[in-house]
Parts: C-alpha cells; structure tokens; sequence
C-alpha cells in the first residue's frame, strides 16, 4: 500500500502485541510503497523518522508478548473447535466444502506449532503461528458461507447471518422445498387496491429534523401503483441525517410456532440514497433491524425474499424504512407462511474460552 505525504527518509516498522519488525518500503509515485510479507484482517504500520520511536515501542511490546501469545493462541484454539464442529455438521447435511480437510489440517498444525513455541518461551513466532491458524479458519468459513448465501444477502435468511447457523440454513431450505407457501396474507402489499393503506391497516411513522422534508405516497408504477418514501433536503443537501428514520409498518399477521415465513416484494431506487450508510430498509418483526435489507445504490424494479423461522406463536410486521436522503417505491409485497412437519433447531451457541494460563482481571 502507498502512504501519501510521507517523508522519503522515513522508517516503516510494523507492529503487533507481541513483536515490532521492520517492513520493505521504497519511494514510489504518489508516495512510499510500504510492503507486508503476511496481513492478517487488520496491521498497524508506523512510518517515522524518529529513530528512537522503534525502541520505544519494542520495549512496550515485552512487556504484554507473553499474555499476547497466550491469548491469540486460546483464540486460535477456541475458533479451530468451533469450526470443526460446525463443519462436521455441514457434512451432515451434506454441505461441506471441498477444501475443508486442507484447510482445518493447516489451522491445527500451525495451533500446535503456537502452543510449542509458547512453551518454549517463543511468544514472537507463537503469536504469528496463531494468526496463521486462525486465518485458515477464517477462511474455510468465509468459503463455507458465500457457498450458502450465493448472490443473495445475508441476512435473507435468519440463519446465513452467521456461519456457525449455516447448518440450520440448509436444513430449512430442505424443508422448503418439501413444503408449500399460503396465497398473500398482506392486505395491500400490491398497493393496487383503491382506498388508502390507513384503511388497510397501515401505520407511517417518520422522525425528520428540520434539514429534511418526508413523504409517503401511493405513485403510478406501470399498470398499477407503488408506495413511494421519499426524503428532500429542507435547505443545502446535509452530509449525514442524524434522526431521520421514515418508517411504514404493514398490518399485523398471525403466525403460529413451526411455522416459516417468506416475505417477498420489489425495490425500485431512482438514484443513489445519500446522507446515511443504511439508506431504505426492509426488515420483520422477527428479524428486527438487525437482520434488515439494505439499499443505497441506484436500481431498476429489483425483487428481494426474506425467509424467517417462527419460534413463537404471535403476530409479524413487515417495516418499510427510509433513512437518508432520496427516494425508494416498493411494490408487489408479500407475507406467506408454510407450516412443514419439523423446523430448524436454533444455532448452537460457540464453545466458551477456558480459563487462562495467566487470569487477569483487566483482560
């Protein structure tokens, strides 16, 4: 990577809690090209011409090197065991990964060689050998879950939001296509009805500060209509709308234990939502915000499915939600629920860290 501005003359060191090492670094265009030989999900690099600051920092990092070492390497250890249980219950729906014996092999020996340089008093290489450990892991599960998520997003499903619930995914994807849905349980969800969405039981909701102004209407959209929310700048464009959240609430829809919801509809974004990274939402009441789908770039009439698991009888509502700057229509919403013999256990809760080598209080 290139850090801009920097000094020619300056030294580039990299540093973790348990070594400080230098890294390559040559002047390149735009700045000082800084090389590292391996990058775990996260490095701090300092560029200084300050040669007393590497000293400094090396003499903080002896200090904390051991309990570093000794934590990374229960990390390591404690994500290995998860992984592994979760991958053999991924072959038991028959889902696992090609890769998965190389890569849980991998992790486990660069955890032994951790826990033997650790042993052997090598906090240094123990710490890198752990981050080698739990970047296979990482990555088997990073495999495992683009797997099962494909082109849709995460949080379609309850139980692709995590890859340790991977398994129940598969399990109540099978269900679904053993099962059968309802018709459309949303009144008004096509929007195409006459009368007003009061009259169906719907609810709006906005909170607007006074840079915005906010609107909810029922627009011509082909044949038919859709629910248009939009959002205008009162005055300039603000860069970031704190407290602005225009929300639609459909009317409730009862839904019994057991049962699997499908919530399904179509997403229309004229231009880029600006003024908020969550920009329009859909999310249930099950899922809560959460598990919401996110929309901020420009599309044409795109569809959207949301699959949730019923865990206790009650009532379900599909919130509509625009928190930036622009406008969104949807269209062609709908609630249906299948009722299949059996439904997807919850997600087995991660195993739990044992005690420490070295208890600390301030860990």
């Amino acid at each position: 990577f290139i850090v801009p501005g920097a000094s020619e003359s300056a030294q580039a060191f990299e540093i973790s809690p348990a070594d400080v090492k230098g890294a390559k670094r040559r002047r390149d265009v735009g700045g000082i090209l800084v090389s590292l030989d391996e990058f775990d999900s996260a490095a701090f690099v300092v560029l200084t011409t300050d040669a007393k600051l590497f000293a400094n920092y090396q003499e903080m990092v002896l200090q904390v090197a051991k309990p570093s070492a000794t934590w990374m390497e229960e990390l390591a250890r404690i994500e290995l065991e998860a992984t592994e249980t979760t991958d053999a219950r991924l072959e038991e729906v028959q889902q696992r990964t090609a890769d998965s014996t190389k890569l849980l092999a991998e992790a486990r020996k660069q955890l032994d060689e951790a826990k033997t340089l650790l042993n052997a008093g090598d906090f240094r290489s123990s710490y890198t050998a752990s981050q080698r450990s739990l970047r296979n892991s990482r990555q088997l599960q990073q495999i495992s879950w683009k797997k099962a998520t494909g082109s849709a997003p995460p949080t379609a499903s309850v139980f692709t939001a995590s890859y340790y619930s991977l398994p129940e995914h598969y399990r109540m994807r099978r269900m679904i296509e053993e099962t059968s849905f309802s018709n459309n349980l949303l009144r008004g969800g096509s929007f195409d009805n006459g009368g007003t969405l009061d009259e169906a039981g719907w609810s709006y909701d906005p909170h607007v500060t006074d840079d915005a102004r906010a609107s909810a209407l029922l627009v011509p959209a082909g044949t038919g209509r859709a629910l248009e929310i939009k959002v205008q700048p009162a005055s300039e464009d603000p860069y970031v709308l704190e407290n602005t959240r225009v929300q639609i609430a459909s009317p409730p829809i009862r839904v019994e234990e057991g049962q699997i919801i499908r919530i399904r509809g179509k997403i229309k974004i004229p231009a880029d939502i600006t003024g908020s990274v969550d920009g329009a939402m859909v999310f249930d009441s099950l899922g809560g915000e959460a598990l919401a789908l996110r929309f901020t770039r420009s599309t044409a009439s795109e569809p959207f499915e949301m699959y949730r698991p019923v865990r206790e009888s009650g009532e379900v509502r599909l919130h509509l939600m625009m928190t930036g700057l622009g406008s969104c229509q949807f269209d062609d919403l709908s609630i249906e629920v299948a009722s299949p013999k059996t439904i997807a256990h919850e997600p087995g809760s991660r195993p739990v860290a044992q005690s420490v080598t070295e208890p600390n209080t301030n860990r």
